[in-house]
């Protein structure tokens, strides 16, 4: 996970012409249901990278939950593949 990084200014409209979207709501929107995701267990080396959705996942083994109440760690690759499997792409 990485902090957002500023990319640069609009240049198809000028800023008189930009005006806030309002969401809609979720009956509104056509869900698709995710695919089941193959569970697969994976070594990964030091410095490996791992690839999900077509995205290369550099450190995967990287701890962000050392221990999450249950004595299990969560990984950056762990984390990346749940919302993979509760995205809807």
């Amino acid at each position: 996970m990485r902090h957002a990084a500023f990319k640069g200014l609009r240049e198809d409209k000028s800023a008189g012409e930009v005006e806030a979207e309002k969401p809609i709501s979720p009956e509104e929107v056509e869900t698709p249901q995710p695919e089941r995701p193959v569970a697969t267990k994976v070594v990964h080396r030091k410095g490996a990278k791992a690839k999900v959705m077509g995205v290369m996942i550099s450190n995967p083994n990287k701890l962000f939950w050392p221990d999450a109440n249950d004595r299990e760690p969560v990984t950056k690759e762990e984390l990346v593949k749940y919302h993979e499997a509760v995205g809807s792409g």
